[in-house]
């Protein structure tokens, strides 16, 4: 039986990550920021991908194709107890998600759509039309994104400010591991809660 632990806060949203990089998961918790990716950088191959007629105008298709490598994108979940979820991005088990909030001004909420067919170019479309759709197959990741400003070539990646909350350790991490990063956790900040795993927290789609 799950132990009643609410995965979906209002105005909260959550980051599966792993643990491998344990300088970097660090990093997070004293900066307060998450990397943003380029679309290319993203795991769908089919990320960005749009259809149009030979008739649209090409200055349409070269907006949209340069627009989309100007915007840098930080992929959340509106849930924090997703099994696949847990599975793919969260090291089956071994590693994290963050319960959080976001802080910065600059960059802009996308609530990604799923749908059975890729964006058909329109006049009037900017990229962000093209990369807030995904796939129906891809429905289980319950995605909301944050698009950055547009970047000048050259500069810094981006990073998106954040208030964490609560950080989820993974049921398969070790116990031992699990003792020591409640620890670090909270000798870097005290504030967040630190929740233990089980396998029955979990939705793996079977109802209960």
């Amino acid at each position: 039986m799950a132990r009643g632990i609410v995965f979906n806060q209002p105005g909260r949203l959550y980051k599966y990550r792993s643990l491998e990089n344990l300088e970097r998961f660090l990093s997070i918790i004293i900066d307060r920021k998450l990397y943003g990716a380029l679309y290319s950088e993203m795991n769908d191959p089919m990320e960005g991908y749009y259809q149009y007629d030979p008739s649209v105008d090409k200055y349409l298709i070269k907006t949209i194709f340069e627009g989309k490598q100007k915007h840098y994108i930080c992929s959340l979940s509106k849930r924090g107890n997703i099994g696949l979820m847990w599975t793919h991005y969260s090291d089956e088990n071994k590693g994290c998600c963050l319960e959080l909030e976001v802080t910065s001004k600059t960059w802009e909420e996308l609530p990604v759509i799923y749908k059975d067919h890729m964006p058909i170019l329109r006049p009037g479309m900017t990229a962000k039309d093209v990369l807030k759709v995904k796939a129906k197959v891809w429905a289980y990741e319950e995605e909301v994104r944050y698009l950055s400003p547009e970047i000048p070539k050259g500069k810094d990646r981006p990073e998106l400010a954040v208030r964490i909350h609560r950080i989820f350790i993974g049921y398969n991490v070790d116990r031992r591991k699990k003792a020591h990063l409640k620890k670090i956790i909270h000798a870097l900040d005290d504030r967040i809660e630190v929740i233990m795993m089980h396998k029955e927290d979990l939705d793996y789609g079977f109802d209960r």
